[in-house]
């Protein structure tokens, strides 16, 4: 339920700064990878609710819905490019953090926002570089943090860590 509001409130605060332009219809792109459908009925809904309660007056929003494989950055990157070709005001997602860095090099170049709901790369905090991003999500470093912090408490001098070997395993190793 959470991430559902905060999606809403995403929805909300990216449809109110296009209201200006009195648009009928706002429409965002959306890149969701094909192995996540939930993520992709969480967006339905929220989009569903903003459109019925009229939470953004005298605006529709649609989405145009690209998927993508998890991990092939091309077609995530193709993508972008084929949803700002048709006019879209903003990017939800896509999933991960290495998506998110592929795509937002289309989204930033065209002064596009992207909204990511999930990536969790401390890189992506950088205000000077992803200018376009918004994340909800905390970064890797917080859940290093958070780690660390739940080791020290309990006292614990052994215990194991199963990890990914990708970006995200990495970081929450290094800072744990």
């Amino acid at each position: 339920m959470e991430g559902t509001r905060a999606t809403v409130l995403a929805f909300l605060i990216v449809a109110m700064t296009f209201t200006t332009s009195m648009a009928a219809v706002a429409r965002f792109g959306a890149i969701f990878p094909t192995n996540r459908p939930r993520e992709l009925s969480a967006m339905r809904l929220a989009l569903e609710y903003v459109n019925e309660k009229g939470l953004v007056p005298g605006v529709t929003l649609e989405y145009i819905l690209g998927t993508a494989e998890s991990l092939n950055h091309f077609e995530m990157v193709l993508e972008a490019c084929e949803q700002a070709d048709k006019g879209i005001l903003t990017i939800l997602g896509p999933h991960g953090s290495s998506q998110v860095k592929a795509t937002q090099l289309v989204s930033s170049s065209l002064h596009i926002p992207q909204i990511s709901y999930a990536a969790t790369d401390p890189y992506l905090a950088n205000q000077e570089i992803n200018k376009y991003l918004l994340r909800m999500s905390p970064s890797d470093a917080t859940q290093g943090l958070a780690l660390a912090q739940l080791i020290e408490h309990f006292g614990w001098s052994q215990m194991s860590i199963i990890m990914s070997t990708d970006d995200f395993g990495e970081l929450l190793f290094h800072r744990s």
